[in-house]
């Protein structure tokens, strides 16, 4: 006898399978993502980087630290959404 359970993961691997799931899926990971990047990492190094006594040439590349974690976080999502094949495949 088919379980409640067992339909559920039938429905959840159909839902997965097609292509507005693909959508969805990557859309929930790349808010997760986006979250953590913006709500964690960029903030903890922020904090880091002023408590930290640095000049010159060594400031400045440090302080561009949190503007590449956005830039990569941006890649991220856009990377993933043309890897999950989202980019307007025809």
């Amino acid at each position: 006898m088919w379980g409640i359970k067992t339909l559920k993961n039938i429905t959840k691997i159909k839902i997965l399978k097609s292509r507005s799931g693909q959508l969805v899926g990557n859309i929930v990971g790349s808010v997760i993502g986006v979250i953590m990047f913006v709500a964690v990492a960029i903030p903890v190094t922020q904090d880091i980087i002023d408590n930290v006594t640095l000049t010159g040439t060594t400031s400045t590349i440090v302080n561009l630290l949190p503007l590449f974690y956005a830039i990569g976080a941006l890649l991220a999502v856009v990377g993933g959404f043309i890897i999950g094949g989202m980019a307007g495949r025809r």
